[in-house]
């Protein structure tokens, strides 16, 4: 009997533990899909005063996943070593791993990657405002990450206080604040003193506070900000990328005929640059120099240069002087040597591509066709070579414009008529290169159809300030690879796109300080900031003979 009371109770005991050891929400109850919130700070937000021990807690709605939420838990300005965490249930207790300052105003920020055991993100970073001393800081700086691949990647948000140090060589430091943008790439740090700061954005991958050029992208800012009075600065857009901060020079100068030379880069020279002649010397025997002409990029992305005839066995060394990287990495200029060779240049020229494209009915550009070809083509031979019929019944007068040795333009007195077959052909025999090989004894042709002029709409925007320098503004088509559409502010402040496919589109807009057409993404060092820009968040539909206004747009005005 002793026994049998025993196993009861053992057994009673069994089915109690069991019943209550795991606590777990139902099976097949709905997905838990609450982000989890912030209930509480302490100290409070807005304490002053504070001890220069302090720590700091925070209370969460929902039981957190540790270690990702610690990831995104910043305390500005930030210390050389890492915060200790405590958790208790819902609660986490974050201890500075050092005495704060006296007299400073720090800022906790728990960022929009804090995640619930549910997975479920925070999804908006939120800061709480503190101080040593008897005021808190007033100042901001607010904006926005920009991603043209549309990535939704939790970048950090860096802001390096430089005093009267200076922008060079920040990336050697830990910032002095950090945030991380939110789900829909908006970010603000706030709470900031009188100061310059300088705020960049990075994907930093292994949380060490420090950008890593080999792994990690990064964005910079259009100026240096400064912010005195409490000052707030708004809609300063980064468009973080991958930099290549290496040294850059000419990787390799492959003969390909005793007349042409293929050259390779470490990194991709700035265009402009990359095909100015004057930019590069081509020497031998010391001070002797080999001709050439205005070089062109060839197939594979290399850079072609066409030359005087060279010695087969001589030594030769090409020389660039100016070239700069994309990034802005002045290229090495002790430049690459080669040795000729005696093979004749014997090599056909090949049609590579063409706009419009063959077959299209969709493209609006109605005043040029444009060739690009495998090699330098004698300009001469190109009138005799090339016709353009409407319907095969009318022949367009046009006239060549060489873009490069290898790319022409056929430009229009008039519009290429719409609504009807437009046949290019090019005869290969009457087509030479620079070395007067034939491109070969056939025809090539191609045929395109421009759609009819009530296709289009049309978009206008107009810049707040007015005109300030050289402002371009781009309508980007989301669908269409060729729709893009550039226009330059008009005097009267606008901007006006008066052809456009229907479709769905991005509007951006930025500041051409240096006036080579193309957004300028700064460089790291020595440091020079980004070219402003700015970016509508919401989508542009142009529809057929529709009118679409964006309304006023501005770029940042940054104070000095």
């Amino acid at each position: 009997m002793k026994h049998t009371t025993t196993y009861f109770w053992l057994f009673a005991a069994f089915l109690i533990i069991s019943s209550c050891a795991v606590r777990e929400a139902p099976k097949g109850g709905p997905e838990d899909k609450t982000p989890p919130a912030i209930l509480g700070v302490d100290p409070a937000e807005g304490s002053i005063l504070l001890p220069l021990d302090a720590s700091f807690d925070v209370t969460f709605s929902k039981t957190m996943q540790h270690e990702n939420t610690e990831g995104a838990i910043f305390l500005s300005p930030v210390f050389w070593g890492y915060p200790r965490f405590k958790w208790s249930g819902k609660k986490l207790t974050i201890v500075p791993p050092e005495n704060l300052r006296g007299g400073t105003t720090y800022i906790l920020t728990i960022g929009a990657n804090a995640t619930d055991i549910r997975g479920n993100k925070l999804g908006r970073s939120q800061s709480f405002a503190f101080s040593t001393g008897i005021a808190i800081d007033s100042g901001g700086i607010s904006g926005a990450i920009f991603s043209t691949d549309g990535q939704h990647i939790a970048y950090d948000i860096w802001a390096y206080a430089l005093g009267d140090s200076g922008a060079e060589g920040f990336y050697r430091r830990i910032p002095d604040y950090a945030t991380q943008v939110d789900s829909i790439g908006g970010f603000k740090i706030e709470h900031l003193g009188n100061n310059s700061y300088l705020v960049v954005a990075v994907n930093d991958k292994n949380d060490d506070l420090f950008w890593d050029p080999s792994s990690e992208e990064i964005g910079l800012p259009p100026s240096i900000l400064n912010i005195t009075s409490g000052e707030q600065i708004e809609k300063i857009i980064l468009r973080p990328a991958r930099r290549d901060t290496a040294t850059a020079y000419i990787s390799k100068a492959t003969p390909l005929s005793r007349q042409r030379i293929a050259v390779e880069f470490s990194q991709l020279p700035q265009k402009d640059r990359m095909l100015n002649p004057d930019l590069y010397r081509i020497s031998y025997n010391n001070d002797s120099l080999l001709n050439f002409g205005p070089p062109y990029i060839g197939e594979n992305g290399a850079l072609i240069f066409e030359t005087d005839p060279q010695i087969a066995g001589r030594s030769y060394q090409l020389i660039s002087h100016g070239l700069v990287s994309i990034w802005g990495v002045p290229f090495d200029s002790a430049g690459i040597r080669f040795t000729g060779i005696e093979m004749p240049d014997t090599v056909k020229a090949t049609l590579q591509t063409i706009f419009p494209p063959s077959g299209s009915t969709s493209i609006y550009e109605d005043s040029l066709i444009e060739m690009t070809f495998s090699k330098g083509i004698r300009a001469l031979t190109l009138p005799t070579a090339v016709t353009v019929m409407v319907d095969s019944i009318d022949t367009l007068r046009f006239s060549p414009a060489w873009v490069t040795p290898n790319i022409v333009r056929l430009r229009f007195p008039a519009r290429i008529p719409r609504e009807k077959k437009i046949n290019v052909s090019l005869k290969a025999d009457k087509m030479q290169d620079d070395f007067q090989n034939t491109m070969g004894d056939s025809i090539l042709s191609f045929s395109f159809r421009l759609p009819p002029q009530d296709t289009v709409g049309s978009v206008t925007a107009t810049l707040e300030s007015g005109r300030v320098g050289n402002i371009i503004g781009i309508l980007s088509n989301y669908s269409q690879e060729k729709g893009t559409y550039q226009s330059h502010l008009e005097l009267a402040g606008g901007f006006n796109f008066s052809s456009v496919m229907p479709g769905i589109y991005r509007f951006e807009l930025f500041a051409d300080s240096d006036s080579n057409g193309e957004w300028s993404p700064g460089v790291i060092s020595p440091f020079q900031p980004s070219e402003r820009f700015l970016f509508i968040p919401d989508t542009v539909t142009v529809r057929s003979r529709w009118a679409t206004d964006i309304g006023s747009v501005s770029l940042p005005i940054l104070p000095r």
